[in-house]
Protein backbone atom coordinates (compact mmCIF):
# COMPACT_ATOMS: atom_id res chain seq x y z
CA UNK A 1 0.00 0.00 0.00
CA UNK A 2 1.16 3.47 -0.87
CA UNK A 3 1.34 6.13 1.85
CA UNK A 4 -1.02 9.01 1.27
CA UNK A 5 -0.86 12.59 2.45
CA UNK A 6 -3.77 11.84 4.79
CA UNK A 7 -1.59 9.23 6.49
CA UNK A 8 1.65 11.21 6.45
CA UNK A 9 0.30 14.37 8.07
CA UNK A 10 -0.78 12.67 11.34
CA UNK A 11 2.46 10.66 11.41
CA UNK A 12 4.51 13.84 10.99
CA UNK A 13 2.46 15.62 13.67
CA UNK A 14 3.01 12.79 16.19
CA UNK A 15 6.74 12.67 15.40
CA UNK A 16 7.07 16.46 15.79
CA UNK A 17 5.09 16.36 19.06
CA UNK A 18 7.32 13.54 20.35
CA UNK A 19 10.50 15.53 19.61
CA UNK A 20 9.32 18.66 21.46
CA UNK A 21 11.13 17.88 24.76
CA UNK A 22 14.39 17.19 22.95
CA UNK A 23 14.13 20.40 20.96
CA UNK A 24 13.57 22.40 24.16
CA UNK A 25 10.10 23.51 23.12
CA UNK A 26 8.00 21.98 25.91
CA UNK A 27 8.13 19.20 28.48
CA UNK A 28 4.41 18.96 29.24
CA UNK A 29 2.39 17.51 27.68
CA UNK A 30 4.82 15.30 25.85
CA UNK A 31 5.11 11.68 24.81
CA UNK A 32 8.30 11.35 26.88
CA UNK A 33 6.55 12.28 30.14
CA UNK A 34 5.61 8.65 30.79
CA UNK A 35 8.97 7.21 29.78
CA UNK A 36 11.00 8.41 32.80
CA UNK A 37 13.33 10.27 30.45
CA UNK A 38 14.76 13.49 31.81
CA UNK A 39 15.65 16.20 29.36
CA UNK A 40 15.57 19.36 31.45
CA UNK A 41 18.05 21.01 33.78
CA UNK A 42 21.08 20.38 31.57
CA UNK A 43 21.11 16.68 32.53
CA UNK A 44 19.60 14.07 30.24
CA UNK A 45 19.31 10.40 31.12
CA UNK A 46 18.68 9.41 27.52
CA UNK A 47 21.09 6.81 26.17
CA UNK A 48 21.57 8.44 22.76
CA UNK A 49 20.28 12.01 23.00
CA UNK A 50 22.33 14.12 25.39
CA UNK A 51 21.52 17.51 26.82
CA UNK A 52 23.30 19.21 23.90
CA UNK A 53 20.24 18.49 21.74
CA UNK A 54 18.30 21.30 23.49
CA UNK A 55 18.45 23.74 20.57
CA UNK A 56 16.72 26.65 22.30
CA UNK A 57 18.37 26.32 25.73
CA UNK A 58 14.99 26.79 27.44
CA UNK A 59 15.24 23.53 29.37
CA UNK A 60 18.56 24.46 30.95
CA UNK A 61 17.01 27.50 32.58
CA UNK A 62 15.18 25.91 35.49
CA UNK A 63 13.94 27.05 38.88
CA UNK A 64 13.83 25.16 42.18
CA UNK A 65 10.70 25.93 44.20
CA UNK A 66 11.46 25.46 47.91
CA UNK A 67 8.21 26.84 49.33
CA UNK A 68 5.14 28.61 47.96
CA UNK A 69 1.59 29.52 48.83
CA UNK A 70 0.54 29.97 45.18
CA UNK A 71 -1.95 27.15 44.40
CA UNK A 72 -0.83 26.84 40.75
CA UNK A 73 2.71 26.14 41.97
CA UNK A 74 1.76 24.00 44.96
CA UNK A 75 -0.10 21.67 42.61
CA UNK A 76 2.52 21.69 39.86
CA UNK A 77 3.79 18.43 41.37
CA UNK A 78 1.22 15.99 42.80
CA UNK A 79 2.12 12.71 44.49
CA UNK A 80 -0.51 10.07 43.77
CA UNK A 81 1.05 7.49 46.10
CA UNK A 82 -1.11 8.46 49.11
CA UNK A 83 -4.14 7.59 46.95
CA UNK A 84 -2.91 4.04 46.19
CA UNK A 85 -4.93 1.16 47.57
CA UNK A 86 -3.43 -0.72 50.53
CA UNK A 87 -2.75 -3.70 48.23
CA UNK A 88 -0.78 -1.50 45.82
CA UNK A 89 1.22 0.03 48.66
CA UNK A 90 1.98 -3.45 49.98
CA UNK A 91 3.08 -4.70 46.53
CA UNK A 92 5.39 -1.70 46.08
CA UNK A 93 6.90 -2.23 49.54
CA UNK A 94 7.44 -5.92 48.77
CA UNK A 95 9.60 -5.14 45.74
CA UNK A 96 11.44 -2.32 47.51
CA UNK A 97 10.02 0.46 45.35
CA UNK A 98 9.68 4.00 46.60
CA UNK A 99 6.16 4.94 47.54
CA UNK A 100 6.03 8.06 45.39
CA UNK A 101 4.27 8.64 42.08
CA UNK A 102 4.68 12.26 41.02
CA UNK A 103 2.86 13.83 38.11
CA UNK A 104 2.18 17.30 36.77
CA UNK A 105 -1.52 17.77 36.13
CA UNK A 106 -2.65 20.46 33.69
CA UNK A 107 -3.37 23.84 35.25
CA UNK A 108 -6.74 23.83 37.06
CA UNK A 109 -7.22 20.12 36.32
CA UNK A 110 -6.56 18.91 39.89
CA UNK A 111 -9.67 19.83 41.89
CA UNK A 112 -8.55 17.92 45.00
CA UNK A 113 -6.58 19.11 48.00
CA UNK A 114 -2.84 18.35 48.13
CA UNK A 115 -2.10 14.69 48.80
CA UNK A 116 0.92 15.37 51.05
CA UNK A 117 3.03 18.15 52.50
CA UNK A 118 4.86 20.32 49.99
CA UNK A 119 8.15 18.92 48.76
CA UNK A 120 10.68 21.12 46.89
CA UNK A 121 10.95 20.46 43.15
CA UNK A 122 12.68 21.86 40.07
CA UNK A 123 10.89 22.93 36.92
CA UNK A 124 11.98 24.63 33.68
CA UNK A 125 11.43 28.39 33.90
CA UNK A 126 9.25 28.35 30.78
CA UNK A 127 6.91 25.77 32.36
CA UNK A 128 6.79 27.78 35.59
CA UNK A 129 5.95 30.90 33.61
CA UNK A 130 3.03 29.13 31.92
CA UNK A 131 1.53 28.43 35.34
CA UNK A 132 1.57 32.00 36.57
CA UNK A 133 -0.75 34.78 35.38
CA UNK A 134 0.89 37.68 33.51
Amino acid sequence: PRATARGRIPAFAVAAFGLCPYLGIRTYPALAMFSNLRTEGGRSNHRFIGDDFDLTGWQRDYITVHATDIPALRLLQVDLAPLFTPATKQALAAIGSEGEFWLTPPLKAWPYPPTRDFKPYSVPFLELRRRLPP
